[in-house]
């Protein structure tokens, strides 16, 4: 099976998260299941974002989450195994980007596939077994 003529080619692999520092701009709905999903990797977050949905408030009693109460700044992905933007702001998601390209550190800039040097592809776990599905980012639905 091709892929449309100009689309990415992506790499499929699984990380080991344990213990690592993972950056995560943005406090809503997504952002939400995207720290989620790296505590339950055993990832150590850094969550930036001035305001937050209550259930990453509640995420931020476990002391794998640390929570920046403010805007991205230049500086953020100090340190940063991987980084995820999961904002709607088109400037702060390129600002992420040109750090996140001077720093060498892997980027998901949530739906901007355009901006991302990795994507996340739909999980399903049952079990020991776990199943990722992608698109090369054309869209999750059609995962």
């Amino acid at each position: 099976m091709s892929q449309p003529q100009g689309a990415q080619k992506y790499y499929p692999v699984f990380l080991n998260m344990q213990g690592q520092l993972c950056v995560v701009i943005g406090g809503g709905e997504i952002a939400e299941r995207k720290v989620q999903a790296l505590l339950e990797a055993g990832a150590v977050v850094t969550l930036i974002a001035p305001e937050c949905t209550d259930g990453l408030v509640a995420m931020t009693s476990d002391s794998s989450v640390t929570w920046r109460q403010r805007t991205y700044e230049t500086g953020d992905l100090e340190g940063a195994f991987i980084a995820i933007a999961a904002t709607d702001n088109r400037d702060v998601n390129e600002a992420v980007t040109k750090e996140a390209s001077e720093r060498n550190t892997p980027l998901n800039v949530v739906d901007v596939t355009d901006l991302c040097t990795f994507i996340a592809p739909s999980v399903i776990r049952r079990g020991p077994v776990t199943l990722a599905i992608s698109t090369g980012g054309m869209g999750p639905a059609l995962a």
